[in-house]
């Protein structure tokens, strides 16, 4: 008998097609949500849980030194866990249905200006070998193409059309687009 952790794990993996890192992602905080509310309330049944053990499962993640964005991310996971329930009409409402999620920071990040990217591919930083071809090579996709490290890692030969100076990416959700190359 499959737990309903387990249905959603495959409802999320094959039907919306989650990649298998974000479905191991899922699994593991839906289990760590599990193993709390046993360990602190004797119920390993996260389908029947109030709104008040998450809420204690929240303060839990803060004083373990997790951040707002990590807790608002696992609490993302249960949410869509409880909207797979009452899709599946396990439950008729979700626990989270009024939770406002955590105010996080925003990250500024600070992008290499022209300046700086023209500077570093004309001086010697890079050695005339091959480690020193390729570590320019990706620094120069990751700049010009905007390609995620993901999708630089999953590129295959073949998903280079270099006659029409494009590039077949496939990023998250197995979505595929077309980068140009411009250089």
């Amino acid at each position: 008998m499959t737990s309903s952790i387990d249905e959603f794990i495959e409802y999320i993996t094959f039907e919306k097609n989650y990649s298998s890192h974000t479905s191991i992602a899922y699994k593991k905080d839906l289990f760590s949500f599990e193993k709390f509310c046993l360990d602190n309330f004797q119920s390993n049944y996260i389908d029947e849980i109030k709104y008040s053990v998450i809420r204690r499962w929240i303060v839990y993640l803060i004083k373990k030194g997790n951040t707002n964005r990590t807790v608002n991310r696992k609490i993302s996971v249960l949410r869509s866990y409880y909207k797979f329930l009452i899709r599946i009409e396990i439950i008729k409402c979700s626990p989270l249905i009024k939770h406002v999620p955590l105010k996080e920071s925003k990250k500024v990040q600070i992008p290499f200006s022209e300046n700086e990217i023209k500077k570093l591919f004309e001086s010697n930083y890079f050695p005339e070998n091959h480690n020193g071809y390729l570590s320019k090579i990706i620094i120069e996709l990751f700049y010009f193409t905007g390609m995620r490290r993901a999708e630089l890692i999953n590129l295959k030969l073949i998903d280079i059309d270099f006659s029409n100076k494009v590039i077949k990416v496939v990023g998250k959700q197995n979505k595929e687009r077309l980068i140009t190359i411009i250089k």
